[in-house]
């Protein structure tokens, strides 16, 4: 056991034939400091390393390198723990930086190399594969909202297709640049089962793509990545489980704009959509030959519009919730035409019926109840009353005129 010193330098421990062996410390001029264990004058064993610029280093030595297992401290407050092989940090280890970020994995050289877990200061987790102090190979990053992304990295830089997985279940796979769906990629809806594979510009879909509901319809069209108001618009076509097939405007999810939409019994609807709904100009043509032509709002006649039936009675007029309101005229086909006004689908006001053999009949309806007298007139006869649903009620005169004579007598029913 002894002291030597030379110019600054400093060792104090134990000698063996002129090498140092055994335990000792040494002092260097820069004020470096190293305590341990030596063999054949170099560090070999457990030793300390204090250095002049705040960092640290206690573990195994061999033949004066850092070499088994040790920690490694920095005046940042970098920490490495881990194994070491000839001055290199080279197996398994954990480095803390000083801003928390983590790495747990292999280390090859004194660089990050195999199989590893970055946990960043962010609050991201990546495990995965690395070469060279890089992200190398197929890993995943688990986000702070609990999204998952998988893939390939090259050197550092995140491949073209990757697979990513949204906390609410949604689950994409394809391709991604810039950390967004972009190219040709397929989504599955966690909500509801739905699956969109299609092309994608900046995470929304753009271009040509299809989209299959969970009932097994299928829309097949054109999407355009125009975004109005935040909304989504696009033209495309869809088929039904049961066989409906619509072709038109499409914005977040509904039909918009104009389409065309034919059902499997054949009913077809040509005209303006809004919210899903038949809402504005349109035709439709139903199953049984009859067909709508006018205004809608909500899906149900609304406004002005003309409603022919298969056995060719028709409705022109005004609508309201799909209710005939308002003034219109109703034909019934060879017997009658009605001429007045509605109120909630009933026949409400004044009122002119024109009969087929001529008649013509003028009364005040309330609520679809004849409820005032008025004259119904042909070539031969003339009555007057009381009318009530549509038929001759209460007390009244009727005329019957022949030639010159003129015949009244009282009433008190009549069809």
């Amino acid at each position: 056991m002894g002291m030597t010193k030379s110019k600054g330098w400093v060792f104090e421990g134990e000698w063996k034939n002129g090498e140092r062996k055994g335990r000792g410390k040494e002092t260097f001029p820069n004020e470096d400091v190293f305590e341990g264990e030596w063999k054949n004058g170099k560090r070999h064993g457990e030793g300390k390393e204090k250095l002049s610029n705040g960092g640290t280093f206690e573990g195994e030595w061999r033949e004066g390198m850092r070499h088994g297992f040790g920690k490694e401290t920095f005046s940042d407050g970098r920490v490495f723990e881990g194994e070491w092989r000839d001055n290199y940090r080279q197996g398994h280890g954990t480095e803390t930086l000083w801003d928390r970020e983590v790495f747990e994995g292999e280390w090859n050289h004194g660089r990050r190399n195999g199989k590893g877990t970055e946990m960043s200061k962010y609050g991201y987790v990546f495990e995965g594969e690395w070469r060279q102090g890089r992200r190398h190979g197929f890993g995943k990053e688990r986000y702070t909202s609990g999204d998952v992304l998988e893939g390939e990295w090259d050197d550092g830089i995140f491949g073209r297709h990757c697979k990513y997985t949204s906390v609410n279940g949604d689950v994409y796979e394809g391709q991604w640049e810039d950390g967004r769906r972009h190219g040709h990629g397929k989504v599955t809806y966690g909500k509801d089962g739905g699956v969109y594979e299609g092309e994608w510009d900046h995470d929304a879909p753009a271009g040509q793509g299809k989209y299959t509901a969970p009932d097994g319809s299928i829309c097949r069209g054109t999407w355009y990545s125009r975004w109005e108001y935040d909304q989504l618009r696009v033209y495309t076509n869809v088929t039904s489980a049961d066989g409906d097939v619509y072709e038109g405007g499409w914005k977040e999810g509904k039909r918009e704009g104009e389409g065309r939409y034919t059902t499997a019994d054949g009913s077809i609807y040509e005209g303006s959509w809004k919210n899903d709904q038949l809402h504005g100009y349109g035709k439709r043509t139903f199953a049984d030959g009859g067909v709508y032509v006018g205004y809608w709002e909500d899906g149900m006649h609304s406004g002005h519009g003309k409603l022919t039936f298969a056995n060719g009675d028709a409705y022109e007029g005004g609508w309201r919730e799909g209710k005939r309101h308002g003034y219109g005229k109703y034909t019934a086909a060879n017997l009658y035409v009605y001429e007045g006004g509605w109120f909630d689908g009933m026949r409400h006001g004044p009122s002119k019926q024109t009969f087929a053999s001529g008649n013509i009949l003028h009364t005040e309806f309330h609520f679809g109840l004849a409820s005032t007298p008025g004259p119904r007139v042909d070539p031969l006869q003339r009555l007057s009353g009381m009318l009530n649903a549509e038929a001759v009620l209460g007390t009244g005169l009727s005329f019957l005129i022949v030639g010159a004579l003129s015949v009244s007598f009282q009433w008190l029913r009549s069809a």
